[in-house]
């Protein structure tokens, strides 16, 4: 019985050993990950300095902002295009989705579910526009 306790005693011991040795080494592993990564950082922060990188000045900040300020007007064209499909779209099917929301329809047919999720679509379709276009 003494036998199997110090057997088992032992493999635990050898177990804590192996686990901590791996813990051990993986800290050390890191700690020099950790090492180099900070000599990276020191490198670009000298190089930045040296190079007097300045990114208020960097070129494709400003081609980003002419790039915007170019887009405005087709951007403000297409909103307005969608805007006129939109209403267009209200002003042909609106009354009858409206005289179907109000009185239904006279037979219950398979078309009514239909009928009731364009309904639903149309209400959320006109909440995208302004509320002076409705």
């Amino acid at each position: 019985m003494n036998n199997v306790v110090i057997i088992v005693l032992a493999v635990l011991a050898l177990s804590f050993a192996a686990a901590y040795v791996s813990v051990i080494l993986r800290l050390v592993l890191m700690s020099e990950a950790f090492k180099n990564m900070a000599n990276a950082n020191n490198f670009l922060e000298e190089y930045i300095a040296i190079s007097k990188i300045n990114p208020k000045e960097d070129i494709h900040q400003e081609n980003f902002i002419k790039f915007l300020s170019d887009s405005r007007g087709s951007a403000y064209e297409y909103i307005e295009s969608v805007q006129a499909g939109l209403n267009k779209f209200i002003e042909n099917a609106g009354p009858s989705i409206d005289y179907f929301d109000k009185f239904g329809s006279v037979l219950s047919t398979p078309l009514d579910l239909g009928m009731k999720r364009i309904s639903m679509a149309y209400v959320e379709l006109k909440e995208l526009l302004p509320k002076e276009n409705h």
